[in-house]
């Protein structure tokens, strides 16, 4: 009795082995197109994302030369008036760098997660230099109110009052040109990254299709010695 029960759950063991590894061999297909699919939807995050970001840096580094322009060819008594205006163009750029470093962090989340699911090689990260650009922005605005403050005083006429105001906007314009590398630097870096992005849909694509088919591969076998298994186990139960 001992032994019929044994060899019927030995039957039944090597059955539902051989239905699992079949059924395995044909699933792994659907999981692999959703697979593909969430890949797909993050290199579209980042097809879209990327060039949006570089011209937003291309933003910021175009309006400070305004800036600088509008600095440079101002007389002392318009350089109130444009400076108040001024750091109200530059406390918008701050907005703009902060919602840039907001994306690129966000970014270099995606781009960590697709270096945990490809198991060759990895994406390259985003160095950006925007906490630097956001300080340096900071110190732009504050050199612009005291610019401001600076230009509402009486006297400045005079010519100690312009070489003030001269060598404030020359520290101003100083200032503006330590970002520039920083656009530079971070553009680059983005630069790279969308190169590699058809490589890498590429290279996900292929190791999805691999991997699906190697699973396969090693499903089927394992059936067919699961298959084995269960007509062995049916001679022993028919003679048990």
């Amino acid at each position: 009795m001992m032994r019929r029960v044994g060899s019927a759950a030995v039957v039944t063991l090597t059955g539902g082995g051989a239905i699992a590894w079949f059924c395995s061999a044909v699933l792994v297909w659907p999981v692999r197109a959703r697979v593909d699919q969430a890949g797909a939807s993050l290199l579209v995050i980042l097809n879209e994302y990327l060039p949006l970001a570089s011209s937003g840096l291309a933003l910021i580094e175009t309006l400070l030369l305004e800036v600088q322009t509008e600095l440079s060819h101002a007389r002392v008594d318009q350089i109130e008036e444009r400076a108040t205006r001024l750091m109200a163009r530059v406390q918008g750029l701050i907005d703009v760098e902060r919602q840039l470093y907001t994306g690129l962090t966000a970014i270099n989340a995606t781009l960590a997660q697709l270096n945990r699911i490809l198991p060759f090689g990895s994406m390259p990260m985003i160095s950006h230099e925007l906490a630097d650009i956001d300080q340096q922005l900071q110190t732009i605005t504050t050199q612009l109110s005291e610019l401001r403050s600076l230009a509402a005083q009486a006297g400045l006429t005079n010519h100690a009052g312009e070489a003030q105001v001269a060598a404030l906007v020359e520290r101003i314009n100083g200032q503006i040109e330590l970002v520039q590398p920083c656009l530079t630097l971070t553009q680059q870096f983005i630069a790279t990254v969308m190169a590699q992005l058809p490589l890498i849909e590429g290279n996900f694509t292929a190791w999805t299709g691999t991997a699906a088919t190697v699973w396969t591969g090693m499903a089927l076998l394992l059936g067919a010695g699961q298959v084995s298994l269960l007509r062995q186990s049916l001679r022993w139960h028919t003679g048990a």
